[in-house]
């Protein structure tokens, strides 16, 4: 049950990575909306909580973190024909925020 649950915490990760990004330039009458850096940023942190929860180890109570990492990371780069999903200070803040706060809960759980 454990490696089900963890595997599936691990698919979220990379659902969180993926909503992130397509909500990351979202505009609202004009008005840039970072919607998927807080949406990002609240599930990581409850992704990790859960881990935490059902991980055998603190080390793969990270493993959700992992997977939104290793997403986004693909995600910078060029398609074949030299399509970027997205570019700019964005993604950089996607990344930071979304890793940070589930980073300090990963912390003090396990330290």
């Amino acid at each position: 049950m454990r490696a089900f649950v963890l595997t599936a915490l691990i698919v979220d990760g990379i659902i969180s990575a993926i909503l992130g990004a397509a909500l990351l330039n979202l505009r609202i009458g004009g008005v840039l909306v970072p919607l998927g850096l807080i949406i990002s940023a609240v599930l990581n942190v409850l992704l990790v909580w859960c881990a935490d929860q059902w991980a055998p180890s603190p080390r793969w109570a990270g493993a959700p973190l992992w997977a939104f990492v290793a997403t986004t990371t693909l995600l910078l780069f060029g398609g074949p024909g030299g399509d970027v999903v997205f570019a700019g200070l964005w993604p950089l803040l996607l990344m930071v925020v979304g890793v940070l706060p589930a980073a300090y809960v990963l912390r003090r759980a396990n330290g």
